[in-house]
């Protein structure tokens, strides 16, 4: 610590000791495979599921506003959406 504008008066230093983890748990997330594309999207896009079941999956533009929802319930590898009337501009891809 510096206690005046000429740093004459300064505290003692310290020593600070990091050891880090040796290992950690890994889990694999349920949403592991999944993927959208392409990006940017041009008239249809594809969500790439691999293993997701039971999933609502909804997208909305970047105001919130629903553009397409769909409750997966049976297993499926791929899902096409027609997205060849939407606006441009950013969405979001919810999977619950």
């Amino acid at each position: 610590m510096v206690s005046d504008a000429s740093c004459s008066n300064t505290s003692d230093g310290f020593n600070f000791t990091y050891e880090p983890a040796t290992s950690v748990d890994e889990q694999e997330s349920p949403f592991a495979g999944f993927s959208v594309v392409p990006n940017p999207i041009e008239d249809v896009l594809t969500l790439r599921l691999k293993g997701i079941q039971g999933a609502m999956i909804t997208i909305m533009d970047i105001n919130g506003r629903l553009v397409f929802t769909t409750q997966q319930d049976r297993l499926v590898d791929e899902l096409r959406v027609d997205a060849s009337t939407w606006s441009a501009g950013m969405y979001i891809v919810q999977v619950r």
